[in-house]
């Protein structure tokens, strides 16, 4: 059975991302708890997806979700679709943690976008993937909507 992420805390990190695009392909807060819980299903009936959830004292205060790439005959093991931590939670390891668990039971080739000038989560990915020894393969940017977004992909150094 996968991890429940709370539908408040998934419809609080779909909010911050909304504010990172344009005015124009903004949603409104309906929308966004609307995809929220449609999200969220998609994701825990899924087979390939791992929903990992970060927590203190037993309360919820975040999640990584990966989905497996092998099915889909793509060059990458493992896609991080979502990660999130609470603000008053952040800056105290709680994503290193599950992203170091995770890449230390699943290793393979990541892939994953971050918003093109969001400074703060490029350097966070970069950092953690240079910890665990990886490098970065490639990099693309384009757009999605009217939002410019880096893709990247990483491997072991060893490859």
């Amino acid at each position: 059975m996968k991890s429940k992420i709370p539908s408040e805390m998934f419809v609080s990190y779909l909010m911050e991302l909304n504010k990172m695009v344009s005015p124009c392909e903004a949603l409104n807060s309906k929308r966004i708890e609307e995809d929220a819980a449609f999200m969220l299903r998609a994701f825990e009936i899924s087979r390939d997806v791992h929903i990992i959830p970060a927590q203190v004292e037993g309360e919820v205060v975040g999640f990584l979700i990966v989905f497996e790439g092998q099915q889909y005959q793509v060059d990458y093991d493992y896609l991080i679709c979502s990660a999130y931590v609470l603000p008053a939670y952040r800056k105290n390891g709680l994503m290193t943690t599950l992203l170091s668990s995770f890449m230390e039971r699943h290793p393979g080739t990541y892939l994953l976008d971050v918003f093109a000038g969001n400074r703060a989560a490029e350097r966070f990915w970069a950092n953690r993937f240079q910890d665990a020894d990886y490098q970065e393969a490639w990099k693309k940017e384009c757009y999605q909507g009217l939002k410019k977004v880096k893709t990247i992909k990483y491997m072991p150094a060893s490859q």
